[in-house]
Order: structure tokens, then sequence, then C-alpha cells
């Protein structure tokens, strides 16, 4: 169906946005206390449904066929990150290598994709199927996920997520 694609296209862009996460050192702070603020920023743009933010995941996503159906794109990942929150539990360091443990709360994703396909399948036509849509993920409860260790690699004074933390960050807003 071709606006289960558009609004998976959708999230995959808001997690791109949210992963391409590289962290500078600073003077005076712990790479520790870096990788941490670096964290917060990053993830209390989610938290907040920061306009910024939002108009960034959209704008980088296919999210022009949403409109026939009265989804706005920003109100579809506002509606799918709502409840989004976090907890750093602990970031170690070790040379140029290090360890964040988050866990998230947020929507599953299996969630997501049955609501979509369940108001799909309740649409009787174009205008019910985004109201039905919108309903049903703002309707997903968020959940705590299992905590989740991001890696991450410093390259000079720069600390990047590597791609295992990226796709352990994936796997939890993507197939829990």
């Amino acid at each position: 169906m071709k606006i289960k694609k558009i609004v998976l296209v959708g999230a995959m862009a808001a997690l791109l946005a949210l992963g391409a996460t590289a962290l500078a050192g600073c003077g005076g702070k712990s790479d520790a206390d870096v990788i941490r603020e670096s964290l917060t920023q990053e993830l209390d743009q989610v938290k907040n449904l920061d306009d910024a933010f939002l108009s960034e995941v959209t704008a980088s996503a296919e999210t022009g066929g949403l409109d026939q159906f009265g989804i706005d794109a920003k109100e579809l990942m506002k509606a799918y990150f709502g409840g989004f929150d976090y907890r750093i539990d602990d970031v170690t360091v070790e040379g140029d290598t290090a360890k964040a443990t988050i866990t998230l709360t947020c929507k599953s994703y299996q969630d997501y994709v049955d609501a979509i396909t369940e108001a799909a399948l309740n649409s009787e036509d174009e205008t019910a199927f985004g109201e039905n849509i919108m309903e049903a993920v703002n309707a997903i409860q968020a959940r705590e996920a299992d905590p989740l260790e991001l890696t991450y690699q410093k390259e000079g004074n720069t600390w990047n997520i590597t791609s295992e933390g990226q796709q352990a960050l994936y796997s939890v807003l993507f197939a829990n």
C-alpha cells in the first residue's frame, strides 16, 4: 500500500536524523560528559517534538502523497514520536571507544504498523483513511524498551556513533 510506504519512509527519515549524531570534544569536560550532553541535546529534540527537528525529518522524506489523505507529515511524526522519552543510564569511556547505555520510552513500531493496517482496512474513503491513521497512531501508548547500548568511536576530538550503535537504535525504534 502506497501510504504505508510513505509513512515508513517518514519514520525512517526521523531515525536517520537522530542517528547521524557526531560528538565533538569540548575543553574542560570529560569525554563521558561530552557524550552525555550531546545525547541529551539530540534526544531532547525528539522528546520535545522540536519544530526544526520535525521540519528536517519531513523535508528529507517523500511525504507529498500524504496530503491526498488529509495527513500532515509533521503531525504524523508528532503522533509517532508522541510519548517519546529517554534516560541516559551510563556512559563509560575506554580510550577511543565509549558505550552509552540509554533506555527509551517510545511507541512500538509493530503497534504502529498494526494501527496503520487496521485503520486502512476500516476506512471507507480517503478522508476517513487519513483521520483513522492519525487517530490510530495517536492512540498507541509509548512503552519503555530494554536498555540499549550505543557504541561510539573517537576520531581526533570527535565522538561518532558506530554503525552498530545506529543499528541498535534502529532496532528499538523500528523493530520493537
